[in-house]
């Protein structure tokens, strides 16, 4: 696929809706990133609906530039990204801070998990810039991760007969290999709404990589990426404002489970939390 029809579509988006979000984002920031990214069912009409909110990666130089905070500095390493939230209206909003060394690292086949190339592998935009060579910088990222996406979820299914077979193994990659609260139909909205735009992502990758197998099994791989994806969440219990307010708010937007916490609850947490997560779990609502 032509870097030119890649870089139309990170740059298209709709921006009325992102900048409402984006302003206050900026905002939040202890300093300017390198650049900002916008992805989640606000990028397409098709997936988006009047709960949908957008959720964005702030990526950085490095860390220790970034933040001021010496707790902010060592955390953000350990299994990154930091999650942060802010609130907007009556809307939570999500970001994630993770460095470019660590992003180019996470999309590629020495990826320690899934989390990164997951995201980075779907649909995305540049919604905000301050460095001059954002865009070309996110179009390599963009591409090196369906690359690894695809040749990943090969080497765990198999190669596929046709390219929209290959396309929906490797959207459902990411959520394989994480454990995370989305709508059942998720990865089949995904597809049927940049339906094109994948088929031309990823047909130059299949004629490459398509007919090729691999003996090389990676079913360790996602075991060990959903047990880092369980270890991310309790590192965003000490990173993150609001969590439980966020996990409360995307429950109810994708499963429509209603849940009503006391601020005793909230307070402590770690007692009230596991008959919670329990129901979840046998609804079925976490994967």
């Amino acid at each position: 696929m032509r870097k030119s029809s890649i870089e139309e579509k990170l740059t298209t988006y709709p921006y009325e809706l992102f900048e409402k979000f984006l302003s206050p984002l900026l905002k939040e920031l202890p300093s300017k990133p390198l650049y900002v990214v916008g992805y989640g069912s606000c990028l397409s009409q098709t997936t988006q609906s009047a709960t949908s909110t957008p959720d964005f990666y702030v990526v950085v130089d490095d860390y220790e530039t970034f933040y001021a905070s010496k707790k902010a500095q060592k955390l953000n390493p350990i299994l990154p990204p930091n999650i942060y939230h802010f609130h907007l209206d009556s809307m939570i909003i999500k970001y994630s801070v993770i460095s470019q060394s660590d992003l180019n690292r996470e999309v590629s086949l020495n990826a320690s998990d899934v989390y990164h190339l997951g995201r980075f592998s779907k649909r995305i935009a540049l919604v905000h810039a301050e460095q001059t060579n954002a865009l070309e910088t996110l179009i390599n990222v963009h591409e090196e991760a369906a690359k690894t996406a695809f040749i990943l979820s090969h080497r765990l299914h198999g190669p596929s007969s046709t390219l929209e077979e290959a396309v929906l193994k490797a959207l459902r990659l990411s959520y394989e290999g994480d454990v995370r609260i989305e709508a059942d139909d998720k990865v089949q909205k995904l597809y049927l709404a940049e339906s094109d735009y994948y088929q031309a992502l990823y047909q130059p990758i299949f004629e490459e990589h398509g007919k090729t197998s691999s003996e090389t099994s990676i079913k360790f791989w996602i075991k060990k990426s959903r047990i880092r994806a369980q270890l991310r969440w309790l590192k965003n219990i000490l990173t993150a404002t609001s969590w439980i307010d966020y996990m409360i708010f995307k429950i109810e937007r994708t499963k429509g489970i209603k849940i009503e916490l006391t601020e005793t609850q909230k307070k402590f947490w770690f007692i009230h939390i596991w008959p919670i997560l329990w129901r979840l779990y046998r609804e079925n609502a976490i994967k």
